[in-house]
C-alpha cells in the first residue's frame, strides 16, 4: 500500500493445493526481516507457514503443520475455522468446526511452530485422557510436520469463531450451534487454556468481538 492506495504485489498472488481450502491468516510484526503468514486452511487439516517480504508482500511457502491427526476426525469432517497470533507473538491459536478442537502451538523466535495443547470443545460423560508431546525439530529439507498434543475437555463441538482480549489473558470462543460463548483464561507463562465459564448466547454466533 502506498499513499493509502492499494495496489497489487509481485507476484499478485500464491496458490496452494487444490482442496486445501485457505480461510484464515495471521501475519507476523515482530520478526524484523524474517515475517511469516499462517494460513488456516478450512478442507485439509493443516496450518501452511509463508514466509513474507515486508517490501514487496510476496508470499514463499515453506511448511505445513499438522492441525489434528486424522484418527481425531468426526464422522462429520473437520473444518479450520479462525486462525489468531497473541498480542505477545509467542503463541499462535487456531480452531477446529467438528471435533471442537482450540490448538494451541508456541512460536520460536524464528516464527516455526511447535503444538503445545488442543483443547476439545465436545461434550461427553466419558474422562478424557491427557497426553502431552513437546516435539521441536529441524525442519530445513521438510514439508509436512506431525506432533502430537495434550487434549483438554471443555463444552461444545463448532467453534466458529474466537477472539482475544486485548491484554491477551482471555479467549472468547462462539459455539455456533450450542449457543453458546466459551471464555478461556490464557496463561501468561505457556499460552494454555484453561475454561472460566460458559455464557448462554441464544443467537447461534458466528462471531465475537471486543469494541
Amino acid at each position: 500500500m502506498t499513499d493509502n492506495v492499494i495496489i497489487k504485489g509481485t507476484p499478485s498472488y500464491t496458490a496452494l493445493p487444490k482442496g486445501f481450502g485457505p480461510r484464515h491468516m495471521a501475519i507476523t510484526t515482530n520478526l524484523k526481516g524474517d515475517q511469516k503468514a499462517y494460513v488456516l486452511n478450512e478442507k485439509m487439516p493443516f496450518i501452511t507457514i509463508f514466509q513474507l517480504n515486508e517490501n514487496t508482500g510476496e508470499l514463499t511457502q515453506q511448511y505445513n503443520v499438522e492441525t489434528l491427526p486424522a484418527n481425531q476426525y468426526t464422522d462429520s469432517g473437520e473444518y479450520g475455522s479462525e486462525i489468531v497470533l497473541h498480542p505477545s507473538e509467542n503463541w499462535l491459536y487456531a480452531s477446529h468446526r467438528g471435533t471442537g478442537s482450540i490448538i494451541v502451538y508456541g512460536v520460536s523466535n524464528d516464527g516455526l511452530l511447535k503444538r503445545i495443547q488442543v483443547g476439545n470443545i465436545m461434550i461427553s460423560f466419558f474422562y478424557f485422557h491427557l497426553v502431552i508431546f513437546y516435539i521441536f525439530r529441524d525442519i530445513d529439507q521438510l514439508n509436512f510436520i506431525t506432533i502430537f498434543t495434550q487434549v483438554q475437555l471443555t463444552s461444545g463441538t463448532w467453534p466458529r469463531h474466537f477472539t482475544l482480549s486485548k491484554s491477551g489473558k482471555l479467549m472468547f470462543v462462539a459455539l455456533q450451534k450450542k449457543n453458546l460463548i466459551d471464555v478461556f483464561r490464557i496463561d501468561q507463562k505457556n499460552g494454555t487454556l484453561s475454561r472460566l465459564k460458559t455464557i448462554d448466547s441464544p443467537n447461534s454466533p458466528a462471531f465475537v468481538g471486543i469494541f
